[in-house]
């Protein structure tokens, strides 16, 4: 049975497990601006900074929203355009707290 996709509102197949007409690297156009993100990749995908990348150049963030980011301990985090306010790890993961300008 077709669904739609939440992101885009495109029509999947019901075998889909995720459509795919979106990509967190080359997300849709934004509806709005969003004040607050959470950010879970893969641990060590790579996928963090080029999604990061995607939504401060696509208009997706508004001024002075927060990001949540959760990567592997290890993993280093590039993100141009955006502040660190803080960081933890817990185990084997690491929460970054970021923040765009205004």
């Amino acid at each position: 049975m077709p669904r739609l996709c939440a992101c885009c509102s495109r029509i999947s197949r019901a075998w889909e497990r995720r459509p795919t007409c979106c990509n967190a690297t080359r997300p849709a156009v934004a509806p709005r601006r969003f004040d607050l993100v959470f950010l879970d990749a893969p641990y060590d995908s790579g996928a963090s900074a080029p999604t990061l990348h995607a939504l401060t150049t696509g208009d997706w963030l508004a001024p002075n929203a927060w990001l949540a980011v959760e990567t592997s301990r290890a993993e280093v985090l590039e993100h141009a355009d955006l502040t660190t306010v803080a960081e933890k790890a817990y185990g084997k993961a690491k929460i970054t707290l970021l923040r765009a300008p205004g």
